[in-house]
């Protein structure tokens, strides 16, 4: 049985900068950490190779944010005092653009990011601007992205791009 979230001990949004690189480096790591699909043998747990994949994709992606989007709001989301995830969102003046969000394996399922993307989306709603995010096809928070109003507006083989219109 997976424990809802008190909304009382989340506090969704601390600074990113607030903990050390290699604390971050390490809540990635956590965060990319999915059930295996049948057939998937990249990895082993505890894989030396994983932890250099993983640590090289952290310091690319966190390069390409902070170039690209360099008034990005960076937050770790904690649950009462534990890091359980990210979220990285860029508010421009008619959108407002989720670049990453992502939860560790403990904490999916609880209401976590659903409370989190509300908190965007009634911000969105009352500065009339829309809300994207860019996601994989196969990603199962797609759904929660769909009962949330997102809808699909380019998808490739790699990548979806969601939006959702201010109510």
């Amino acid at each position: 049985m997976t424990k809802q979230v008190d909304s009382a001990q989340l506090k969704a949004f601390s600074p990113i900068d607030s903990l050390k690189k290699d604390n971050l480096a390490a809540l990635a790591k956590k965060t990319k950490v999915r059930d295996a699909q049948p057939g998937e043998t990249l990895f082993r747990e505890g894989d030396a190779e994983k932890r250099t994949f993983c640590d090289m994709q952290f310091t690319l992606q966190d390069r390409h944010y902070r170039e690209y989007f360099p008034h990005a709001h960076r937050h770790v989301v904690l649950e009462a005092a534990s890091a359980v995830g990210q979220i990285y969102v860029d508010h421009a003046s008619d959108e407002i653009r989720i670049l990453d969000i992502a939860l560790v394996p403990a904490a999916r399922g609880r209401g976590i990011g659903t409370r989190l993307l509300r908190n965007i989306l009634e911000e969105a709603d009352r500065t009339r601007r829309r809300v994207s995010l860019v996601t994989e096809p196969g990603n199962p928070a797609r759904r929660l992205y769909a009962r949330l109003g997102f809808i699909d507006r380019d998808a490739g083989p790699l990548h979806v791009e969601m939006v959702r219109s201010p109510s």
